[in-house]
């Protein structure tokens, strides 16, 4: 175990050195104040032990940088003993507190059981299996060195896998854990979360890391579970039998010839049953299998055979009845869906109205008040023209429009919207390479542009300034957007894209709304784009849209 010591005092250094040294402790510590934080984060120490009065800066800013970014143990030793000390650094981050003069050994005993709490936690936190790690804190996966990041649903999955490693989970258990919900799940939604979990397993050389058991956990008719649903049945044959026998025995018929009658009954009663049973199980077992690969499960009672036996005559009349019901259902909801859309349709644009009338008036009389108002209207029409684009999500690719375009021409449309915002943001784009062709729909590109360029503005720092960078690589276009603003934490950054997802920056900043980006995941996903976050908490930001060289028309053929 390593502890990394920050205290001023020689003396006092050298001995909590020399002491932890005895007991199999590594020591390290550092004369250079300047940054003692990132030393300390940088010594991959264990454990760090804090004093509060330190040279340049107290030892509550240095607790501040390291919680930050690490959630390494920190026990704060300080002289100063007052309960605001002490509930002061707890607050900030700190594990414990201890007071100087303190006794060796208990401070010994604090690090021992905190070591050993944070090694129960990290356990916790971390699996492992056929030499795949999951941490769950960072969602993060690593095989052979090499780090991949998981979205939470795919982090959900792997991890109730993992937790049950050797034993078959089934699809119904899997959709439960991840969503916990009495909705409704539709099974396609669970698929293309695994066929991506798959994808990145496969970026790291695990392919075949997981593992589908068809058929497996589905109930099969069995022939001694189908007796004992028959026991009565061969009870009555018991009976019968007995009484066949006693009759003849009471008439003094000859044995052979009891034995000969009670067979015949027998063979003809196992015959019977035997045949029953075949029949059902037969159904059954199609019914599983229809029902296992048919994506749309509410039509199965339209494409069953019917059965040649009468309850299996009745439950498929039910099944027919219940997925009518069903179909019934959904094209009312469907309905219902389709006219709240037009609603919204033609609601947002009946509001753009006024708002370029008040906008057209404001220009007209421009003084302080009314510019005040235009940055209002501005953020009003942006607001509209999310829900214009939300309300279209299901549908979003019936009003695309690909056509042959540059990157510069989509920014240039995007900071057209936000040119205002930006520069009383006091920020400056700058573009590099911009130049490039690409087939693309221009309007819903400069909006996904524009929620990226409005994030930049909303979470920035001082002396804004967003890049665009665009490159050819392989069979794709790249443009990179970055900014210098604030950065995600590791914990947020794969949830960003998640629909009313706002992490820690929408705790700090409250009008974020957790839409922007789950918009502009779900318009790149209906446009063939790639788009992709890395994120750094202090360095900015920096957002990837990924174009495919060939459009949608040649890939139509068209």
């Amino acid at each position: 175990m390593k502890l990394f010591i920050i205290e001023d005092e020689v003396p006092i250094r050298e001995e909590l050195t020399q002491f932890f040294e005895k007991y199999g402790f590594q020591c390290e510590s550092s004369d250079d104040f300047h940054g003692i934080a990132q030393l300390a984060l940088a010594s991959g120490a264990d454990l760090i032990l804090l004093d509060i009065n330190l040279p340049y800066q107290d030892g509550f800013q240095v607790c501040r940088e390291i919680r930050q970014s690490s959630q390494v143990p920190i026990i704060v030793l300080t002289s100063r003993n007052t309960d605001f000390d002490e509930l002061m650094s707890l607050n900030i981050g700190a594990d414990d507190f201890v007071s100087k003069p303190y006794n060796a050994q208990v401070l010994l005993a604090r690090i021992q059981k905190l070591l050993s709490r944070a090694s129960e936690a990290q356990d916790s936190v971390v699996l492992t299996h056929k030499g795949l790690t999951l941490n769950l804190l960072k969602a993060e996966i690593s095989y052979n060195g090499q780090n991949k990041k998981l979205t939470k649903n795919e982090m959900g999955i792997l991890r109730l896998l993992m937790v049950n490693k050797g034993n078959i989970i089934p699809r119904d258990a899997i959709i439960d854990d991840l969503w916990q919900s009495e909705e409704f799940i539709d099974e396609n939604t669970l698929n293309v979360n695994i066929v991506r979990l798959r994808k990145t397993l496969a970026e790291i050389g695990l392919p075949d890391y997981l593992e589908t058991k068809r058929g497996l956990g589905v109930p099969r008719m069995k022939v001694k579970d189908y007796a004992a649903d028959h026991i009565f049945s061969f009870l009555c044959l018991a009976v019968s039998g007995l009484l066949v026998f006693a009759l003849l025995w009471l008439i003094e018929t000859p044995m052979v010839f009891i034995f000969f009658v009670e067979s015949i009954l027998f063979t003809a009663f196992v015959c019977a049953f035997l045949y029953d049973y075949w029949r059902r199980r037969s159904y059954y077992n199609q019914l599983w299998e229809i029902l296992e690969r048919l994506e749309e499960k509410a039509l199965i009672g339209e494409i069953l055979v019917q059965p040649g036996f009468l309850d299996g005559q009745i439950l498929d009349e039910i099944l027919r009845r219940c997925n009518k019901y069903q179909n019934d259902r959904v094209a009312g909801a469907e309905q219902n869906s389709q006219e709240y859309r037009e609603y919204l349709d033609s609601w947002v644009h009946e509001i753009k109205t006024p708002i370029t009338s008040a906008r057209l008036i404001v220009e007209n009389h421009k003084n302080p008040a009314t510019l005040r108002i235009d940055d209002e209207l501005r953020k009003i029409d942006g607001f509209v023209e999310q829900v214009l684009y939300y309300a279209r999500s299901a549908a979003v690719e019936k009003d695309f429009k690909v056509e042959k375009t540059t990157l510069q021409t989509l920014v240039n449309s995007a900071l057209k919207t936000y040119s205002k915002p930006l520069i009383q943001a006091g920020g400056r784009p700058v573009f590099n390479g911009l130049d490039v062709p690409v087939c693309a729909d221009t309007k819903s590109c400069a909006f996904i542009i524009g929620q990226i360029i409005s994030n930049s503005i909303k979470y920035r720092t001082e002396n804004l300034q967003i890049s665009f960078t665009a490159y050819a690589k392989q069979n794709a276009v790249r443009l990179i957007i970055s900014d210098n603003g604030i950065g995600i934490s590791p914990a947020d950054l794969p949830r960003v894209f998640d629909k009313g997802f706002t992490g820690d920056n929408g705790r700090r900043y409250s009008k974020s709304t957790g839409i922007g980006l789950y918009l502009c995941k779900k318009l790149c996903n209906k446009m063939n784009i790639g788009i992709t976050i890395q994120s750094e908490l202090g360095q900015g930001t920096t957002v990837i849209l990924s174009f495919p060289q060939e459009s949608y028309l040649q890939e139509a053929g068209l």
